[in-house]
Parts: C-alpha cells; sequence; structure tokens
C-alpha cells in the first residue's frame, strides 16, 4: 500500500460521513409558550400535573439528536440548562386562561376607579407579581 491509498482507506474508516442522516425536524418554533415536564417519585399526587404552572418561551433552538431548545421565563430572563422535545409541552397563551391566585399581596384603585389587587400566582415565581382588576379575582 502506497501513500496515495492511505488517504481513501483513512476517509473510510475515521471520516464521518453524513450523507444518510435525516434533517433536524424541531416541534416547538422560537417565542412558542411551553411548560416543563416536573419530575416526580412515586409518592406524588397526579391530580397536581405533570407540567409546570408557569408557561416559558421557546428562545433558542440548538440542532442536535435529539433536538434541543434553550428557554426563558414570563419575565425575559433565561433559564437554565437546555430541555428537548419530550420534556416540553405546547401551551398555547390565550386571554381567557384562569390562573390559580397563591396571595393577594395588596390593594389599589387602578384606572377608572376600579379596585385592583396585586397577586402572585401558583406554581410562578414570588417576583412574577400582577395587578388585576379585584372583579375578575374568584376566591
Amino acid at each position: 500500500m502506497g501513500d496515495k491509498d492511505i488517504y481513501p482507506v483513512w476517509e473510510q474508516y475515521y471520516l464521518k460521513h453524513t450523507t444518510g442522516q435525516a434533517p433536524i425536524r424541531f416541534k416547538f418554533e422560537p417565542g412558542q409558550p411551553v411548560r416543563i415536564s416536573i419530575v416526580q417519585n412515586g409518592m406524588d399526587k397526579a391530580h397536581r400535573g405533570t407540567y409546570s404552572e408557569e408557561i416559558y418561551t421557546i428562545h433558542t433552538r440548538i440542532p442536535s439528536n435529539p433536538p434541543g431548545y434553550k428557554l426563558r421565563d414570563s419575565m425575559g430572563r433565561d433559564i437554565q440548562g437546555t430541555f428537548y422535545e419530550s420534556e416540553l409541552i405546547s401551551s398555547p397563551d390565550h386571554p381567557d386562561t384562569e390562573y390559580r391566585v397563591d396571595k393577594i399581596h395588596g390593594k389599589r384603585k387602578g384606572p377608572g376607579g376600579r379596585e385592583q389587587v396585586l397577586v402572585s400566582f401558583v406554581g410562578w415565581p414570588p417576583d412574577n407579581q400582577s395587578w388585576v382588576d379585584k372583579a375578575s379575582v374568584r376566591t
């Protein structure tokens, strides 16, 4: 075997051939709202759900096998780590979606003299508080 035969043999055994791989197909688009699966043990209650109550947004897609995603929380902060499609579920954020109130922190008079309350929601970070009309809060 001469020097001219070495490269074809090396290429055959050591060079990674990518011709047979299918293109990566992403399930989620950047900006799409998603929820994260919650790690559960055998004693968790099923009625608590298997996905987070907080809604995250797809920030970037990572072309890997399986495809990965970087997320941002509702305040626009990056979430540490990479999440795979099997850990995420699409969560359409409709305006009529109801969220469970964890605690009422304060009251004020809003625009038009309407009474508003400062609330935090179950499953959301404590710094994610919102002023909402008191009439829209069910107890």
